[in-house]
Formats: structure tokens, sequence, C-alpha cells
């Protein structure tokens, strides 16, 4: 069983996703990449380049075995950009320590592309504490959180933990979508 601990996926302490822990010149040009309205790949290249080298950066720093990514069909341009420098970073090889990369839904990003929704493959139980603890740092989240019944309220974490048991026959489970995986 994959031991999940957000400390794994997560390395700044304000629980924001890997797009926060870019320093914040890799931000602004993950923002002016974002804003191209009409994108020459002459402009986007190094931008890529650069986030991609700060991805592997810190994979390197942080000796990791698993990678958890936003979803390639995320609506947030900026989570697309992230996952592909992610998969590129980890692609097979490049960091041997690297067992599994994962993505992850985030609500109302992953599951709002109604072309392609997040389909997850890959199902981790958890319990009612992990469930508390998730919703104790989301209140921390001030600017991304929502009043019920939008997908990014304490409510919509908790129908959606209850949704992905009741798929696996559980109480309570986060569902990931396997990018990679070497086995033992």
């Amino acid at each position: 069983k994959l031991d999940i601990n957000i400390n794994m996926i997560i390395r700044t302490i304000n629980f924001k996703p890997i797009t926060r822990v870019l320093p914040p010149a890799i931000e602004s040009k993950l923002e002016e990449c974002v804003n191209v309205t009409s994108p020459s790949s002459k402009l986007i290249t190094p931008l890529y380049e650069e986030i991609n080298q700060t991805i592997e950066r810190e994979i390197k720093d942080f000796s990791a075995d698993t990678i958890i990514t936003h979803s390639d069909y995320d609506l947030n341009k900026d989570h697309q950009i992230v996952s592909r420098a992610v998969q590129i970073a980890t692609r097979p090889g490049a960091f041997p320590d690297v067992e599994r990369v994962l993505s992850c839904e985030i609500l109302s990003s992953s599951e709002w592309n109604f072309q392609r929704p997040f389909a997850p493959n890959y199902f981790e139980v958890i319990t009612k504490d992990h469930l508390d603890r998730k919703l104790t740092a989301f209140k921390f989240y001030q600017s991304e959180r929502r009043l019920a019944p939008h997908p990014r309220s304490l409510q919509g974490i908790k129908n959606l933990a209850k949704c992905r048991g009741q798929q696996t026959h559980e109480k309570y489970a986060e569902a990931f979508q396997v990018l990679y995986w070497v086995a033992d």
C-alpha cells in the first residue's frame, strides 16, 4: 500500500500544490506563459525549460519516490503546464528513485473539463482522521475556498472523499491517475 503523506506531496507549510513550490521568478514566468494569447514556440520554449529545470531541481533536492501533480486535463492552463513539466522531468531514467508519478484531481478544475474529465485509475483509502486533517489544512486556503454547493468548499471535499470511497467500497478515498509506475 502506498503511504501518501502530506509532506511527500506538498513541500511548503502553506499546503499549496507544486505550482506554489516554484520560486516567485518562475511563478511570474508561468503567468507570462499562461497569458500569451498567440504563443510562439520561440517565446514559450525558454519559459518551459526554466519551469522544467526548477521542477527537476525540486525533485532532486526533495529525493521523492512519489510525485503527485495536476491532471493534464485540468481547465487551468497553469495546471496543464506544470503537469507536462513534471512528466518531462520524471521521464523514465531521469530520476531512478522516482517510482511513481500520479496526477490528482483539483476540485472545480479537474471535473469541469466535460470533454475530458478526470478519470482515476488508482485509489488510496483514507481515514476520517486524514480527511479531517485535509479539511483543517483547507481552512488556511482562504482565497480558494467557496461556499457549498461549490465543489471547492469544505462540503465539496467531504462529498468527493465519500464518492471516491463508495467507488472502492470504503468510507473515504482519494483518487489518482497513474502517469508512471515502476512496480517492484
